[in-house]
């Protein structure tokens, strides 16, 4: 029970706590970690959509520009800005059958949604 309500709040997917609060590099390393495996792809390619929903950036110039930078300041980014959501927007964004889909959307189509499966499934059928 504890668990579907979970999942149903949103910070749980897949029996993944995803709703991490990137406060430092152990979390920021877990949340990549995280969206790698519940999309089954590359460390980088987890890596790069994490930084497009933390820098809401798009281009490969922009996310080039971004990757080699050390955990810690992206940290203090998501922690100026106040940024939230960062595992659930990157998840919606790398599962996005639109690639043209920008940070903003993803967090609408998840707050049009009661959970992150439904957002990801919305998001797929487009």
């Amino acid at each position: 029970l504890n668990a579907a309500m979970a999942e149903c709040r949103g910070t749980v997917f897949r029996n993944r706590m995803v709703n991490v609060a990137l406060s430092n590099h152990k979390l920021f390393h877990r949340a990549c970690g995280i969206v790698a495996a519940i999309t089954s792809s590359t460390t980088q390619m987890a890596t790069e959509s994490v930084l497009r929903a933390i820098y809401d950036v798009h281009t490969l110039a922009q996310l080039s520009e971004l990757l080699p930078l050390d955990a810690t300041k992206h940290i203090e980014v998501i922690a100026d800005q106040n940024v939230e959501g960062v595992v659930p927007v990157a998840l919606v964004l790398h599962n996005s059958q639109d690639r043209d889909m920008t940070v903003q959307q993803a967090r609408e189509l998840l707050a049009q949604h009661s959970s992150i499966r439904n957002a990801i499934q919305a998001c797929c059928a487009k």
